[in-house]
């Protein structure tokens, strides 16, 4: 079972996730920003993820991975998050009614965490970040005998995959796509739609610069450990040495990792709420982040920017609006 959650999904396998997981996942239709496109000299599209269901894309991959483990028998699991893969996770768990354990860092954001228990989430509050949860998660699965579903396991990212299935079938022009980067599931499974599809378009990361893992190791050929600190982009925190999947998918199809600081963020948040009418966290308005910063993105036709949760707290909000 573990080797079959290392193989690459391919795209016929992301097609037969959306099959599968489309009766429950809410519909995501793109739109055009007019701000950033005048500001880009190109069409810019907002992919909002951060308006499907449980606030996040993470849902996706988490139904699909559900749904399989049901039909495989289920049997209880354990996951470690930072906190939307955890939501998405609870509630895939409700539909197929599997035992789940949720582990999340003591920083968790506040926002999360209410959503969470608020789903009725068997959370268990352990390290003092997201790396230091995780580890202790693989020591609690050891320890109990408990199935672990990454967020970056192959159905999960076959899961994923459909947010750039449903963009193109909007928006089948999109010469680019860019995505925030984490673990790299996401970006991982939308490369694998974008470059079937369209094998000359060109897949864009976004990090914060606190914790850039994914650009150092693309940068060293191998994946390799950052020290962070704190980010308004929560769901951007920690680095990736389990995401050995992700990697070896970025490594081919994904141009460049881009870094975003602090303030970029902060009014990126702002720049969604007052322009663009939409609710972000952190790791969501990241990818606008990089567009305001004026950064590179290859070519000239028209831009996806994937805006991937919504789940942000009130103190995050304040400062953002505030800056």
């Amino acid at each position: 079972m573990y080797e079959q959650q290392l193989k690459e999904p391919s795209f016929q396998g992301v097609i037969a996730a959306y099959r599968r997981i489309r009766s429950e996942i809410w519909p995501v239709v793109p739109r055009l920003s007019k701000s950033l496109s005048e500001q880009a000299g190109r069409e810019v599209w907002l992919i909002p993820e951060c308006l499907q269901r449980t606030g996040s894309f993470k849902f996706r991959g988490a139904l699909n991975r559900m749904l399989l483990h049901a039909e495989r028998g289920g049997g209880p699991v354990i996951t470690a998050s930072s906190g939307n893969h955890a939501i998405g996770m609870t509630v895939a768990a409700g539909i197929t009614g599997t035992e789940t354990t949720v582990v999340v860092p003591k920083g968790v954001s506040s926002a999360k965490l209410a959503q969470l228990e608020a789903l009725g989430a068997h959370v268990l509050i352990m390290g003092d970040g997201f790396d230091q949860a995780e580890d202790l998660m693989y020591a609690y699965a050891k320890e109990h005998g408990i199935e672990i579903v990454n967020a970056f396991d192959s159905d999960v990212i076959a899961g994923h995959g459909t947010a750039a299935l449903d963009a193109i079938k909007y928006q089948p022009d999109l010469d680019v796509l860019i995505a925030p980067v984490a673990s790299g599931g996401l970006i991982a499974g939308c490369a694998i739609v974008m470059k079937t599809i369209n094998p000359k378009s060109e897949l864009i990361g976004v990090q914060t610069s606190q914790w850039p893992a994914m650009r150092e190791s693309l940068k060293r050929g191998e994946l390799t450990r950052v020290s962070g600190g704190e980010t308004l982009a929560d769901g951007l925190e920690g680095n990736a040495t389990r995401s050995t999947l992700p990697f070896q998918v970025i490594r081919r199809d994904v141009t460049d990792v881009l870094l975003v600081n602090e303030e970029a963020i902060r009014r990126a948040i702002r720049h969604g709420l007052i322009q663009e009418r939409l609710v972000l966290e952190g790791a969501g308005a990241a990818t606008i982040a990089a567009m305001l910063d004026g950064q590179r993105i290859p070519g000239t036709g028209p831009v996806g920017v994937l805006l991937s949760g919504a789940n942000c707290t009130e103190r995050v909000m304040q400062r953002a609006l505030g800056a």
